[in-house]
């Protein structure tokens, strides 16, 4: 694993940014505009690409309206918040899953 130290630098506003360098984001093959993600890690970060896959979804008029309301609601796109629904449910379902690998008569009554 490589290690890179980067400059932190901070605008007028009190945002924080440093540039990744050319080298780095050609190995990568990251892009600008592309959505990274940060993980800490020990006493620094790990940078990861986001990586998107699309989902195709059909949607009522109530549904969507309701979606939408939600996503204005906590200030997010509306795809941000089907993302979260989306994530929601999988660990939702995932609990289930384990817990009825942990307990298969759980749901039998025994």
């Amino acid at each position: 694993m490589k290690t890179k130290e980067l400059v932190l630098n901070e605008t007028p506003e009190g945002d924080l940014f440093f540039q990744i360098p050319d080298d780095v984001l050609e190995r990568l093959d990251w892009q600008e505009g592309d959505d990274i993600e940060f993980h800490e890690k020990d006493d620094g970060f790990i940078l990861k690409k986001v990586k998107y896959a699309n989902v195709e979804l059909d949607l009522d008029e109530e549904m969507f309206n309701r979606v939408a309301k939600m996503a204005h609601e906590n200030d997010i796109t509306f795809n941000k918040q089907i993302e979260n629904i989306m994530k929601e449910f999988i660990a939702h379902a995932d609990a289930e899953w384990n817990d009825e690998l942990i307990d298969p008569f759980k749901k039998m009554g025994k």
